[in-house]
């Protein structure tokens, strides 16, 4: 189903006391893909999941897992998720790296996807020379910490860029604040996929919850 292959709940929206309860509620409703952050406040305040909780995760869930490093050196924990066999896809963000093109190598050597990701800060300009070699682009949408991960419309134009800059075959993920109200904002701007946290994880009723993404898909096509 459509839904289930363009919409990632992000682990990190999650009540991280009933993590695994969190877990089977999302793979039990049908969702293919879950996208994880490993943060280390570098590119936030926050410190979210470490590769202890992530081989968890890998170990008891049959879905794919999108690992989204928003860390300063990602060759590092490319190394760790080595091995870890429901890892289908490494996003990090380029600005801290000296040499962005090793990391995607490296990431390409364990035979998964690799794609970046973009604060409203980071620059996408001069991430063109990398066209063909990148699986996906995710742009936040929502300034996370102080800024609560609300939606910022002016965020859009970097997703419209991206989606012009890197063409058709590539996913070019929404990452913010991603609703009934703006996911169809974001498909307007070039967004093919949508990572939803606390929309999926806090909604009492997820059945009805899916209803709505469900009628919302096919009115984007």
């Amino acid at each position: 189903m459509e839904l289930f292959e363009r919409v990632y709940p992000s682990i990190y929206s999650s009540d991280h006391l009933r993590l695994l309860e969190e877990l089977r509620r999302v793979e039990g409703a049908g969702f293919a893909h879950l996208h994880v952050d490993i943060q280390d406040s570098s590119l936030g305040l926050n410190v979210s999941f470490g590769m202890k909780v992530v081989r968890g995760l890998n170990a008891f869930t049959g879905m794919k897992l999108q690992v989204h490093l928003m860390v300063a050196e990602p060759l590092h924990f490319v190394e760790e998720l080595k091995g870890l066999g429901r890892v289908d896809e490494i996003l990090f963000h380029p600005g801290p790296v000296a040499y962005p093109g090793r990391v995607l190598n490296a990431i390409r050597s364990l035979g998964v996807k690799a794609g970046f990701a973009l604060t409203p800060t980071e620059p996408l300009g001069e991430l063109a020379y990398y066209r063909g070699r990148v699986d996906s682009i995710l742009i936040w949408t929502g300034e996370p910490d102080g800024g609560n991960g609300k939606f910022d419309r002016g965020a859009l134009q970097k997703v419209t860029r991206a989606r012009e800059m890197f063409g058709v075959d590539t996913a070019v993920f929404a990452d913010g604040d991603m609703n009934k109200e703006t996911i169809p904002q974001a498909a307007a701007a070039g967004a093919s996929h949508f990572i939803m946290g606390r929309d999926i994880f806090g909604a009492e009723d997820l059945k009805g919850k899916i209803d709505e993404l469900e009628q919302l898909m096919g009115k984007l096509g």
